[in-house]
């Protein structure tokens, strides 16, 4: 039996539709700024600050896949019964999410590193340098939601399995250390 795709399945189990969703804001944008010559919010800071924009940026997209890091972390450990069947159910769908949220952060940070470069380059390319840095701050921005919402869901399944297990009765305590003197007590007489 099949089951019904809704919108919401399609994008969650499609990761590359970031790269479009990226691509038509990017490239939105840049039609304003061609057409209307309006917009271009990086072009009017100046080169210095440009530079160090491009390492906060690259920073920032470093701390989104450390991030990415541990949520991967996080699904990787879970062990209750729910996470096992999402795991078998739905794994390799799960790493494409994972892989992606890992990668392309990566990647984008290196993107603004590279931005940089080429905005430093004499007669080099300030202006390619800002949209590609554009490019990886979007891009980084949509993987970032993706984790958060894929974060949130694991969070629920290992909550949920959390709640099923139930407490652990506590060991039964043996006579004989019931009967042993307290040795903080015996530390400060002796």
């Amino acid at each position: 039996m099949k089951r019904a795709l809704h919108p919401r399945d399609l994008l969650i189990e499609h990761p590359i539709i970031d790269v479009a969703i990226a691509a038509a804001l990017i490239g939105s944008h840049l039609t304003v700024v061609l057409k209307y010559e309006h917009g271009d919010v990086i072009g009017w800071i100046k080169a210095e600050n440009r530079h160090e924009l491009y390492g906060i940026g690259a920073a920032v997209i470093a701390i989104i896949f450390g991030f990415a890091a541990a949520a991967v972390s996080h699904y990787a450990t879970a062990s209750g019964s729910r996470a096992h069947h999402a795991k078998a159910e739905f794994g390799a769908i799960l790493r494409r999410q994972w892989m992606g949220t890992l990668v392309l952060p990566g990647l984008s940070a290196f993107a603004c590193l590279l931005a940089l470069a080429l905005d430093l380059a004499e007669g080099g390319g300030p202006t390619i340098a800002r949209w590609i840095f554009e490019s990886a701050v979007i891009l980084s921005l949509i993987k970032f939601i993706r984790a958060m919402y894929l974060f949130q869901v694991m969070l629920d399944v290992t909550d949920l399995d959390g709640i099923d297990q139930g407490r652990v009765p506590a060991p039964n305590i043996s006579p004989a250390w019931l009967d042993k003197p307290d040795q903080s007590v015996l530390s400060k007489t002796g």
